[in-house]
């Protein structure tokens, strides 16, 4: 039998700023939600003739609000407004707010941590600098999700 071993907890190795974020990336969220903006912005999509279940348009709304509030809050926004029976809105949620992450440095909060941990080293990359390598990337990208989507629905 395998001895379970307890390693205790340093306050210290924990990333206080991060959990901080994300915490509050939560509340703010949860506040959106309740106030009923989400629906409110999905109801006037569909009155423009805008379908949140339809793959282009997910695509376009995830890719926009994924550089509003970073991916991970968008896709929490999002998947209120999927049929859970249609997989393939879950696929391209997965994907284009993946993707659209890499766009601009708060496209996704990896982004933010992985420049943070570089700063630690002297490597510093700014909002421009990761800019032009995020826009190509993520239009390519977006591109082939495209294609991919088109094969598929």
């Amino acid at each position: 039998m395998q001895q379970a071993y307890a390693y205790p907890l340093d306050p210290r190795l924990v990333d206080w700023h991060l959990i901080t974020l994300f915490c509050g990336l939560f509340i703010v969220i949860k506040g959106m939600e309740t106030t009923g903006l989400p629906l409110m912005v999905m109801e006037s999509l569909a009155s423009g003739g805008f379908d949140i279940r339809n793959v282009f348009t997910l695509t376009a709304v995830s890719g926009i609000l994924s550089n509003i509030v970073s991916n991970v809050p968008a896709t929490m926004l999002l998947t209120k407004f999927l049929d859970p029976a249609k997989h393939l809105q879950w696929y391209v949620l997965a994907i284009s707010s993946t993707f659209a992450g890499n766009l601009i440095t708060i496209g996704s909060i990896a982004n933010l941590i992985t420049f943070e941990q570089a700063r630690v080293y002297g490597v510093k990359v700014d909002f421009w600098e990761h800019a032009k390598v995020g826009v190509p990337v993520t239009l390519v990208s977006f591109g082939i999700a495209i294609g991919w989507m088109m094969f598929f629905s």
